[in-house]
């Protein structure tokens, strides 16, 4: 089975397992997907996966990025889950 996947878009629901995200990530992961978007929305959180040679890696820089936004909002008095 051939696809072409560019780039794969995931929204959790309270249903979406832990484990089930994972096999997710793991089939677009094999079938070639360039980019990973999982968004959460109950936490406001989105990971992204990007093609690193032969496989799917976090974007560490850009989840690092967002964790410093998230605690200078923090500092601020401003609750980023809330925007």
């Amino acid at each position: 089975m051939a696809l072409d996947v560019m780039v794969a878009f995931e929204v959790l629901s309270p249903s979406n397992s832990r484990m089930e995200m994972a096999n997710t990530l793991r089939f677009y992961d094999q079938y070639g997907a360039e980019a990973y978007y999982n968004y959460d929305p109950e936490r406001h959180q989105l990971e992204i996966g990007l093609r690193r040679r032969e496989s799917l890696k976090r974007a560490e820089q850009e989840a690092a990025k967002a964790d410093r936004l998230a605690d200078r909002l923090r500092a601020l008095g401003i609750d980023p889950n809330h925007l």
